[in-house]
């Protein structure tokens, strides 16, 4: 991580690590269940579904 960002979130090197670390899991885990759902429902009403919860999430 670079001193930048370790400022401007005013978080530690520990912290920022685990961040990063929780999003490489998420982006690492949810293609392959997202695409069985995509196949077995419909590719649209699981994007639909997906941009929902990830619009929810940021907003919150």
């Amino acid at each position: 991580m670079t001193w930048s960002r370790h400022q401007r979130f005013e978080a530690s090197e520990s912290t920022l690590s685990w961040v990063l670390s929780g999003y490489m899991l998420a982006y690492g885990l949810a293609p392959a269940p997202a695409g069985r759902l995509g196949d077995r429902y419909g590719h649209k009403p699981v994007f639909i579904i997906g941009l929902i919860l990830f619009t929810l999430t940021s907003v919150a």
